[in-house]
């Protein structure tokens, strides 16, 4: 009896010692790369809605996957307050480690109302970007869109994926770009 009461005070220590040194672990790690464990921040505008086709949103889900960046031309309408999304255009790109590179615009597509690309999730692991960050347009997102802005104002959205089903949708005004504020969105 006495080697049995033993061998079960011993899985008993074990186990306390595996829990703490587990959540002390945790502990550590959750502060040394709390980017893993955020979540990116979105604040969304109310007035205006943004309808993606469901096999866009699919293929713009598989292609985010890929962990790799991607860029798009969207093709749609406005009617309203509401932007219908109804297909991608690929215009050529080349692609390096830290993004794309458009070598063909979206000014010539047909229906084009806005343009799309990814900040994907090898950019938390690879570069340690916060992820709250994913969502947020980079320095050159924002030099691109101003030029884009002052190109065509036929533009009416920039959209980055952040995430499976995660779209922050900036939307073009007269105005300038609203940087701060979402565009809700939904499919048909």
């Amino acid at each position: 009896m006495e080697v049995k009461d033993k061998c079960y005070k011993h899985n008993i220590k074990f186990a306390i010692f595996f829990s703490i040194s587990f959540f002390v672990l945790y502990c550590l790690i959750f502060h040394i790369y709390p980017q893993y464990f955020e979540k990116p921040e979105i604040s969304y505008k109310e007035g205006k809605f943004v309808v993606f086709k469901e096999d866009v949103v699919e293929k713009l889900n598989e292609e985010y996957k890929k962990d790799f960046e991607y860029f798009y031309c969207l093709q749609g309408e406005i009617n309203g307050n509401t932007i219908y999304v109804d297909d991608l255009y690929k215009p050529e790109i080349i692609r390096t480690e830290t993004g794309v590179h458009v070598l063909e615009g979206c000014y010539d597509v047909p229906n084009c109302i806005g343009t799309i690309h990814s900040h994907p999730e090898i950019a938390v692991k690879k570069y340690g970007t916060p992820r709250k960050y994913l969502c947020s347009p980079s320095y050159q997102d924002v030099f691109s869109y101003g030029y884009s802005y002052g190109v065509d104002n036929n533009l009416k959205i920039n959209i980055i994926q952040c995430g499976e089903n995660l779209f922050n949708i900036m939307e073009i005004t007269k105005t300038g770009i609203d940087y701060e504020h979402s565009l809700k969105w939904g499919i048909k």
